[in-house]
């Protein structure tokens, strides 16, 4: 992880690097026909040169990254599925002693602590390696490769939304401060830019693309994940003294500070990838994804739990209720 990061901080580095030599090279174009034609050529010859050199450490840092990448897939891929062999351990466990197969509790608690704690362990490593690929996914996807026009854009954790999102109905008092819809981006179903995928699957979250496996019904609220229908569900978010309800129209459902979330919350104490709302097996389940200041389900600090009408979710600053409609 230590080295990921730090090719991450390296490309960063490189970029604003790169940024800081474009911009002395445009003011040098700028003074052009003020200064002697020598000392344009030799302050322009320099700077093309630097600009070069550091076109070409980030272009091969950029090659670096896409090489862990690749192995942070390969490994996401068997850790996917080292989780969904850990549930179903659990779940036989359980079973077993429905069954009567355990002569003592003490037995069956003694083999399901040490389940629990290899699938909490693997549960915990996969969020990170999810958070891990999208991170890089996000910087492969935006940065200016040797020779671009452009400045490299590495996605930054400031950056703005894309659109404003219509608040129907509702006024908004400039004196309380920055209104809801200008620091939260919602995504349709039709938008998601998460891969919806059932447990088990090669790539379950975050490979940004096309909702394959999502299926609605129309205009209606109606979802089908993995072959079985979702109920109508929603979440009433309370951010900034401000409330209003978000239709949850596919799964993953996923929040954090990050633009390609479905929903995009801009607090720098929401991690870019949070959490998510799952629907698994007949059940909503909320994950939190390796979060900086972790979710909180009804005053209790989570990793991974059921998530029943109801629910208060927190995250930093924000408070979301889970509701199911007959919608």
């Amino acid at each position: 992880m230590n080295e990921f990061r730090t090719i991450l901080e390296t490309l960063d580095r490189l970029s604003a690097e790169l940024d800081q030599l474009r911009d002395r090279r445009e003011k040098i174009e700028e003074r052009r026909d003020q200064v002697r034609s020598e000392t344009y050529a030799k302050l322009t010859a320099e700077y093309d040169s630097k600009v070069s050199d550091a076109e070409q450490g980030l272009e091969a840092a950029a090659d670096t990254l896409r090489r862990d990448l690749a192995s942070l897939k390969s490994e996401l891929t068997r850790l996917t599925g080292d989780v969904e062999l850990a549930d179903q351990s659990i779940e036989e466990l359980e079973l077993r002693r429905y069954i009567g197969e355990f002569q003592s509790d003490e037995d069956f608690a003694s083999l399901m602590a040490g389940e629990k704690e290899k699938r909490e362990k693997t549960g915990a490593r996969l969020a990170e390696l999810r958070i891990q690929v999208a991170d890089a996914e996000a910087i492969l996807g935006t940065s200016t490769v040797a020779g671009s026009s452009q400045h490299p854009a590495v996605i930054t954790d400031t950056q703005p939304l894309p659109t404003a999102i219509p608040h129907a109905g509702e006024g908004t008092n400039p004196s309380a401060g920055p209104a809801l819809e200008d620091t939260l981006d919602i995504r349709s179903a039709d938008e998601l830019s998460s891969t919806v995928a059932a447990p088990g699957d090669a790539n379950p979250m975050p490979v940004f693309g096309d909702a394959s496996g999502l299926e609605t019904d129309g205009g209606s609220s109606h979802v089908t994940v993995g072959g079985k229908d979702a109920p109508p569900a929603a979440v009433t978010l309370n951010y900034l003294d401000q409330t209003r309800e978000v239709p949850i129209k596919g799964y993953p459902f996923t929040i954090g500070r990050s633009t390609k979330n479905t929903l995009s919350l801009k607090s720098e104490e929401i991690s870019r990838y949070h959490s998510q709302i799952r629907f698994e097996k007949g059940k909503f389940l909320l994950e939190d994804l390796g979060s900086a200041n972790g979710t909180t389900l009804d005053g209790k600090r989570i990793q991974r739990a059921e998530l029943k009408p109801g629910g208060r979710i927190t995250l930093g600053p924000a408070e979301l209720t889970f509701t199911l409609s007959s919608s």
